[in-house]
C-alpha cells in the first residue's frame, strides 16, 4: 500500500520526479516555474510512496488568506477546520492532488486529502481548506464531498 508522507521543508523531491508524477496524473501542462517553486520549498508537498519509494501520488498546497479564495473562478470546494470569522484568517489552498492511474480508487487520494486537512489543523489560525476541481471529474467530486467539502 502507498502511504502519504509529508515532506519536511528540507527534504525535497527532484524537479524531474515532481514533473513526472504531475504529467502522469493531470490533464494539463504545468509551467517550469511551478516545479521550480515546488523544488524551492515555496509550496508544501505530501507524497504517497510505494514500499519501493516510488512516488505514486502527490498533493501540493500553500497557506494563504481566506479572502484570497474569492479570486478564483470555477467550482470551489471548501471545508471548515476552524471557527469564528474567517475573513482575516489563514486558509490552506490545495493546488494539486492526484494519484497515478493504475493506483486510483485504493484510498491513496483520500489519504493525501486527509493529510492536507490534518496539516491545515496544525497551521496556526487556519479557518478552512479549499480547492478547485473540474466539475466533469465526478470521482474527485465524490471524494471531496465524502470528505465533508462543500461546493
Amino acid at each position: 500500500d502507498a502511504q502519504p508522507v509529508v515532506l519536511p521543508p528540507g527534504a525535497r523531491e527532484p524537479i524531474e520526479t515532481l514533473r513526472d508524477v504531475h504529467e502522469a496524473v493531470f490533464p494539463i501542462k504545468f509551467e517550469d516555474a511551478f516545479f521550480e517553486q515546488l523544488a524551492s520549498g515555496r509550496f508544501r508537498t505530501i507524497g504517497a510512496y510505494l514500499p519501493d519509494n516510488r512516488l505514486v501520488g502527490i498533493a501540493v498546497w500553500e497557506v494563504t488568506s481566506c479572502w484570497q479564495a474569492d479570486r478564483y473562478d470555477g467550482p470551489l470546494f471548501s471545508r471548515v477546520v476552524g471557527c469564528g470569522d474567517s475573513r482575516d484568517r489563514h486558509a490552506v489552498y490545495i493546488m494539486t492532488l492526484g494519484v497515478r492511474a493504475g493506483l486510483r480508487r485504493q484510498g491513496i487520494g483520500r489519504a493525501l486529502l486527509d493529510a492536507c486537512v490534518s496539516s491545515a489543523r496544525d497551521t496556526a489560525d487556519c479557518a478552512c481548506v479549499y480547492l478547485h476541481v473540474l466539475a466533469s471529474n465526478s470521482r474527485a467530486v465524490r471524494m471531496y464531498t465524502g470528505a465533508q467539502f462543500l461546493c
